[in-house]
């Protein structure tokens, strides 16, 4: 970065500005392009670092930038030159990897592997060797003396040994017999295995190509009567050639040659003549029955039921019987007797009973 005086010879001698002294002919500080670029380009580097846009508009973006700044230099991970080492981060708690080496070379007093690999690069024959002796001790399979079989607590099942990649054999079971079941379906008994089938077919591996060539041998079906040989009967030409020659169906009686019937002309005309329905008995000529008004006249031998008051038909001598019951249903009063008509027999308005005119 630039001081004033970089660009101009009339800055103090620390190279900062003056406002000059015209008594003593010290001119003031002149400020000249070269440094107010530089100065420009310091404060537009500092907005970019910090990821801003310039923006003629706003006055505010070196202050967002440098907080932005500050913001990123508090994230450690984004830091430069940060330390190595316990010292230059200031940590005093703890021991430096050297100094834990050597205190652990200062406790172990006892015999160590110190290293691991392959006879004559031979996988078969690993071994290990003795750090005090030097000695190589092999660790090849002859020197293992246990066997599969002699392990106690062996699993028994799959699951056990941690297999999951294999059925049980209740699985396969279950799976055969669903594959067999499913074979099989809804075949009849008889049939229902491989070797049934075969019998079934005459164990003959070529039967349905000879019940082909059977099939192509025989004779198409015939269409007509002529292909079946059939003489005796007429085809549908021939009943139909037939029909047409007969006479039509008749629509009246002579068509048919009918005479002993009327005709329907001949039955309305006859009616005609008839007298009309009676609509009285007198009209029959009907001596031995009631007419209505006849019927409702009290007569010997008449009856009638009664209810409420009981009242008698007037005219004549009636036998009765009443009875009047309570509110639960039960009878409560009755009677019965011989009087005369237009007599009232009831107990009440609720009354029941019948009457016989006797004379």
């Amino acid at each position: 970065m630039q001081k004033i005086s970089d660009s101009t010879s009339t800055a103090n001698a620390d190279g900062e500005f003056t406002e000059g002294n015209p008594q003593a002919g010290a001119d003031a500080t002149l400020i000249k392009a070269a440094w107010l670029n530089t100065i420009q380009r310091e404060l537009v580097a500092v907005v970019l670092a910090a990821g801003v846009t310039l923006n003629k508009d706003d006055d505010s973006q070196l202050s967002k930038a440098v907080k932005a700044l500050a913001g990123s230099a508090a994230d450690y991970k984004k830091l430069l030159n940060k330390p190595t080492t316990l010292a230059e981060a200031g940590i005093k708690d703890t021991y430096r990897a050297v100094d834990i080496d050597s205190k652990l070379d200062g406790k172990v007093n006892g015999d160590w592997v110190d290293t691991i690999g392959f006879a004559s690069d031979n996988i078969a024959q690993p071994y290990i060797r003795q750090k005090s002796t030097g000695t190589n001790i092999l660790l090849a399979a002859a020197h293992h003396s246990h066997s599969f079989s002699s392990l106690t607590g062996v699993p028994t099942t799959l699951a056990g040994h941690g297999i999951y990649d294999a059925f049980t054999k209740t699985q396969v079971e279950a799976l055969i017999n669903g594959e067999v079941a499913r074979l099989i379906g809804a075949a009849p008994g008889a049939v229902d295995t491989i070797e049934e089938l075969a019998k079934s077919l005459n164990n003959n591996p070529n039967f349905a190509t000879d019940v082909i060539n059977g099939l192509s041998g025989k004779a198409n079906w015939g269409t007509t009567l002529k292909d079946y040989g059939i003489l005796d009967s007429y085809r549908a030409v021939d009943v139909d050639w037939r029909l047409d020659a007969k006479a039509n169906w008749g629509t009246t009686l002579a068509d048919y040659r009918i005479s002993d019937s009327y005709r329907a002309v001949d039955v309305d005309y006859k009616l005609v003549f008839k007298a009309d329905k009676a609509s009285t008995a007198a009209g029959y000529g009907l001596t031995d029955v009631h007419t209505l008004t006849s019927f409702m006249k009290p007569v010997a031998g008449q009856w009638v039921g009664l209810s409420g008051s009981g009242a008698i038909p007037a005219g004549g001598t009636w036998a009765y019987f009443v009875v009047s019951y309570n509110n639960v249903g039960v009878i409560a009063q009755s009677g019965a007797g011989v009087t005369t008509g237009g007599t009232t027999v009831g107990f009440t308005n609720s009354s029941n009973g019948f009457a016989w005119r006797i004379a």
